[in-house]
């Protein structure tokens, strides 16, 4: 979080078997960011079994999509453009 407050683009990618938790842990990640420091965008995409196999990049092209078409969408592009 630290990098990303100064500018730096940070991915994450949580991982493990399911019902371990890893949506919840996102979420509550999300939560105490968007508290603290509106500036910062969230992009996520989840893992479709059957997908894998036919689009390696499902959940980046999910988070990608997401993040453009958002609220704040058009910026986001912008920002992506530079």
């Amino acid at each position: 979080m630290r990098n990303a407050s100064a500018g730096k683009v940070q991915v994450a990618f949580l991982t493990g078997e399911p019902g371990i938790g890893k949506t919840a842990l996102a979420d509550e990640f999300q939560g105490r960011v968007a508290a603290s420091n509106a500036t910062v965008r969230f992009g996520s995409g989840q893992c479709v079994e059957g997908f894998g196999s036919k689009e390696a990049f499902y959940p980046v092209l999910e988070a990608v999509g997401r993040l453009c078409r958002g609220a704040d969408g058009a910026r986001v592009v912008d920002h992506a453009r530079k």
